[in-house]
């Protein structure tokens, strides 16, 4: 009989993955990556690189879990000398006769961005009977936990957390807000717009985000307690003003626009920035270095196996005139 060449056998990665947690030995390092794909295989900490299948996943259920994953914008880069330069611009134009000379134009402004980088990390624990059970879906457990995790504390982070150098990267409502238009602001300050609760208010907040930003891409985030506030408005004749269907549910808009929540979003007090609107992915970014790291250990407390996860991630000021903020006076 001639020889014939099998084909390698195709391995579901969610398998593969599954099957590496629970036998991998303590220690070891493994990388989910979420670059090429041929990147695969025995990295050089001595651990393992798992398809971009799996960090796909992860990447996923972060958004699910982080709101803000999927409001902002993100960007994935290969390291941390990674530099971003904008445009801050300044470029002018002028009128010529046929005759006349061209004189030279202002060119626009380049600069560089800074990000804020730090480490975010989860501890899933599982009892290594559980692990043995063959029924047990240790990837989806895995990949919950460390979503739930890591979700709830970048959610946080991302809105208000302080900037810690090389722990932690700042929040967007940490950075520079007045109260002064977009050709007078610096490039990097946000806007104030100052006003009550109300739907006048929310009108100037609306408005004074030039129309060029004003597309698809616009939404409103608030905490749940203004949602409810602006909810329970009525006008003269006992209306609710925000007005529903009641048997069809709320619709989730206003103006047309997308209304998104968050709990880390101040409430509607004296002094706070209780509204955002505008175009997030434009004004923020999240920056996501390629893949988690992942150690198991069994070693520590016995009977128990931790997966220790870490990701690095930063946090980047984008355009500041895509979003305003309704600061309550």
């Amino acid at each position: 009989m001639p020889t014939v060449a099998l084909a390698a056998e195709k391995k579901d990665p969610k398998v593969e993955f599954a099957s590496t947690l629970r036998n991998l030995e303590e220690g070891n390092k493994i990388r989910v990556a979420l670059a090429n794909p041929g990147n695969i295989g025995t990295d050089a900490a001595g651990g393992y690189s798992i398809t971009p299948v799996i960090a796909s996943g992860l990447m996923k259920k972060l958004e699910d879990a982080n709101i803000l994953r999927r409001l902002f914008g993100a960007v994935t880069v290969s390291s941390r000398d990674t530099r971003w330069n904008v445009d801050l611009g300044g470029a002018t134009a002028g009128w010529v006769g046929e005759q006349d000379d061209r004189v030279n134009t202002t060119a626009p402004e380049l600069g560089r961005v800074a990000i804020e980088w730090g480490e975010i990390y989860a501890n899933p624990i599982c009892t290594q009977r559980l692990l043995n059970d063959a029924a047990f879906d240790i990837e989806n457990w895995y990949s919950s936990s460390v979503a739930e995790a890591m979700g709830k504390a970048e959610e946080q982070q991302f809105l208000i957390g302080t900037a810690t150098a090389d722990v932690a990267p700042g929040g967007l409502l940490t950075k520079t807000f007045d109260d002064k238009d977009d050709d007078k602001r610096a490039w990097g300050t946000y806007q104030n717009v100052t006003g009550d609760l109300t739907f006048d208010s929310i009108i100037n907040l609306y408005s004074s985000l030039r129309a060029v930003y004003r597309g698809q891409g616009c939404s409103f985030l608030m905490n749940p307690k203004t949602v409810q506030a602006l909810r329970v408005l009525k006008n003269t004749q006992g209306d609710y003003i925000w007005n529903d269907n009641v048997n069809g549910g709320f619709s989730g808009t206003l103006f047309g626009v997308p209304v998104y929540e968050s709990a880390f979003m101040p409430e509607a007090v004296t002094g706070s920035s209780a509204i955002l609107f505008g175009d997030f992915k434009r004004a923020f970014s999240i920056v996501d270095i390629n893949g988690f790291n992942i150690v198991r250990d069994n070693i520590t407390k016995k009977g128990q196996v931790s997966f220790y996860t870490s990701k690095e991630v930063g946090t980047l000021v984008g355009d500041s005139c895509a979003i305003k903020a309704l600061k309550i006076k």
